[in-house]
């Protein structure tokens, strides 16, 4: 059975937080409960499996704690047991866009600071704008280490893609100079059909105006 969403007035349903849990209808929320459904359809995830705003904790360099709007274990044993989970889910909602250069700026602001307190005001407007959400608010420490580490993944996302962009690019140059090279070598090579060996009497000169036989061996190819 296909698993969709359900939506009654400003209330949307949030399966992971309940049987009969329905939420504020927010644009970030619809996309959270969307992906859930197709999380489902899509790729056969229980949502036993699978939970919703969730502390988790971040491994990278020590920037503590964070809520995940959807985390998913391996199996519904592991999420009992409190196991690690193999898959971290953070929405946005559809109208929100960032460039990649925001990625790049954010992190470059917020890398500089261990707290909210020590933003300049144009770069806690900047962080404000790129975030769009309301509901994140950067003076809660957990949720600053968080913004942070969200755009520290996201500058590693697009440098990575930038890098292997120019490797790929540079490899095609390098194959296109190699296959260019080897056509102009090869030009004047025969590839016809005719492969062939002949075998035919030929005179041979053997000085002092004596003339013998030989044979003459030409093959084709």
């Amino acid at each position: 059975m296909t698993m969709k969403v359900e939506i009654k007035g400003n209330k949307i349903k949030a399966p992971l937080k309940g049987k009969d849990e329905w939420l504020v209808l927010k644009p970030e929320e619809q996309v959270r409960q969307e992906y859930v459904c197709r999380l489902v359809n899509n790729y056969g995830f229980d949502l036993e499996q699978m939970a919703q705003e969730i502390q988790v904790s971040n491994s990278q360099r020590g920037q503590g704690r964070a809520m995940a709007d959807i985390v998913i274990w391996r199996s519904v044993k592991d999420k009992r047991e409190n196991n690690s989970p193999i898959i971290v889910v953070e929405c946005k909602a559809e109208h929100i866009t960032v460039r990649e250069e925001d990625y790049f700026q954010g992190y470059r602001i917020i890398a500089q600071y261990s707290s909210a307190a020590s933003l300049k005001a144009e770069e806690r407007v900047f962080l404000d704008n790129l975030i769009k959400n309301p509901s994140i608010r950067l003076d809660n420490p957990s949720t600053f280490t968080y913004v942070s580490a969200q755009l520290k993944s996201g500058k590693d996302f697009y440098r990575r893609n930038r890098d292997l962009t120019i490797i790929s690019i540079a490899v095609l140059h390098v194959l296109s100079i190699i296959d260019a090279s080897v056509d102009a070598n090869l030009f004047d090579f025969d590839i016809s059909d005719d492969i062939s060996m002949r075998i035919e009497p030929m005179p041979v000169s053997l000085g002092n105006q004596n003339m013998g036989m030989g044979l003459n061996l030409a093959i084709h190819f």
